[in-house]
């Protein structure tokens, strides 16, 4: 999802376009079609979610051969489209699933079984081409499809009231809806009639979680779901990390593999998510998942491993995608900078500028700061990766053999400020983590860089945190007042949001 937010100006330069939808094929179900979950069915959905795409296709095809009448069937053939379409970011083969995706949709919508699954899986169909979509930047029709998913959950509420899987869909969207910035939330309306706010969705996620049993099929893909929507829009980091926990993910899956190391990151979890990660071993028959290289050298250089370039290279050699080829250029040529290599150094800024895309935040980002041939300081580069992989003892005991005057230029020095002050704040030293954010504000406001404007936010957190409401408000719009080059959108979201809270 953050490729649709670091996108969301694209939405507002073609909001005016019309959508113009084809009629439906002609395609006819059997009358006596049906839904059933069957043992065969349940052994292809754990291929599908361990990647093992061509076994778990060839199972499918055995069952369509076998019980053509069972519908079940279509839904998981999706399921393969949308983990191959997310993981490949293959343009071709979107192109051509998203043209044969019509016939299965067909089917299902001339077929009028008498079940709660018809309408779920038609809405779970919609929403999962939504997702794909937003990753290929096709936003109108992704929002077009989240509305028709949206539409299919809300009718199956209302027929099926307790059908509890329904509310799994339902959740996910008024979740994501509820995350999309106030700003441009009438764009979501517009498109597709959606609406939505995060507590609410949530709180339908965690309803279906907490009633489904064990042992049902979609008990971990509801926590997985619930687990992610917490973290990154709930802020309960560990609330999330214990639902992980508790779904037993298997190290063999490599599905699972990526979603437990991913949150562990996300949560802290530095080490413990390299060990998950050495667990990676794909299978001749298994979907390849470059992405896991990528986060894996990325840990490692958050831990400052030697060996981190070799998981980065590996990643820029053998994926095909567009996302993050320019961000592992970039942590290559830190990786080089701290190593003291500066041939590689240079070829590996020089790759940043030639290579990848500028589509997400993370590439544009190093994008900016390849062209800028701004060599960052090597101990503020330590710290930064260090305090990115949640080693906050560490870059307290590096930093503090510093002072800002021991930096020549005046971006390090208040970079040397800004990163003092978030390590005294994670370590629970606020009084000097205030006095280090404020240095920061006054020194490098004129700056391009997040600094600033970052500190500002901070200061606005602690002091409401502190209940010492005036002096957030206070922060939270100087927050605003300031625009950096990187990160304001999300940074003046956050600003926005705590003024919410405060004036209400």
């Amino acid at each position: 999802m953050g490729v649709l937010f670091s996108n969301s100006m694209k939405l507002l330069l073609n909001i005016c376009l019309l959508v113009i939808l084809l009629p439906p094929a002609d395609i006819l179900a059997s009358d006596n079609a049906y839904y059933e979950f069957t043992d065969i069915h349940r052994s292809s959905y754990k291929k599908i979610m361990q990647l093992d795409i061509q076994n778990a296709n060839d199972e499918l095809g055995r069952i369509k051969r076998a019980t053509p009448d069972n519908l079940f069937t279509y839904h998981l053939e999706n399921y393969i489209d949308f983990i191959e379409l997310l993981i490949s970011e293959d343009e071709d083969l979107y192109h051509k699933l998203r043209a044969e995706r019509r016939s299965r949709i067909d089917l299902l919508k001339n077929a009028n079984p008498d079940s709660p699954y018809h309408y779920f899986s038609l809405g779970e169909i919609y929403l999962q081409w939504a997702l794909v979509k937003f990753k290929y930047q096709d936003y109108y029709s992704g929002f077009r499809d989240a509305s028709r998913a949206y539409k299919y959950f809300e009718r199956n509420q209302k027929e099926y009231p307790e059908f509890l899987l329904n509310k799994k869909g339902l959740g996910t969207i008024r979740t994501l809806v509820g995350a999309i910035p106030e700003n441009l939330r009438w764009g979501a309306k517009l498109l597709g009639g959606l609406d939505g706010n995060i507590a609410e969705g949530l709180q339908l996620l965690a309803e279906v979680y907490d009633n489904l049993n064990n042992d049902e099929i979609f008990k971990q893909e509801t926590g997985i779901i619930y687990a992610y929507l917490m973290l990154h829009y709930g802020k309960q980091s560990e609330s999330a990390w214990n639902i992980i926990e508790s779904l037993n993910l298997t190290d063999s899956n490599p599905t699972h593999l990526y979603i437990k190391s991913n949150i562990a990151h996300y949560t802290g979890r530095n080490d413990l998510s390299i060990d998950i990660l050495n667990n990676y071993s794909p299978g001749d028959s298994t979907l390849s998942f470059h992405y896991l290289d990528y986060l894996k050298g990325v840990l490692k250089l958050n831990r400052l491993d030697k060996d981190a370039d070799v998981h980065l290279k590996k990643y820029v050699e053998n994926f095909k995608g567009k996302y993050y080829i320019k961000d592992a250029y970039l942590r290559l040529s830190w990786h080089a900078l701290i190593f003291k290599d500066t041939n590689s150094y240079i070829k590996y800024s020089t790759k940043v500028k030639e290579e990848g895309t500028l589509i997400i935040n993370y590439d544009k980002i190093a994008y900016r700061l390849a062209k800028a041939n701004y060599s960052p300081h090597v101990e503020l580069l330590k710290a930064r990766l260090l305090f990115d992989g949640g080693y906050f003892d560490k870059v307290d005991q590096l930093l503090s053999q510093f002072n800002k005057f021991d930096f020549q230029r005046d971006q390090d020095r208040f970079e040397f400020t800004y990163r003092l002050g978030r390590t005294k704040h994670k370590i629970g030293d606020t009084k000097n983590a205030i006095l280090l954010f404020k240095e920061t504000i006054e020194s490098g406001k004129g700056d391009e860089s997040h600094f600033a404007c970052n500190s500002a936010l901070q200061l606005g957190s602690i002091y409401e945190q502190l209940g010492l409401d005036n002096q957030a408000i206070l922060h939270y719009e100087r927050c605003l007042q300031i625009n950096p080059s990187d990160y304001r959108f999300s940074l003046h979201q956050k600003a926005k949001a705590g003024l919410s809270r405060l004036e209400k």
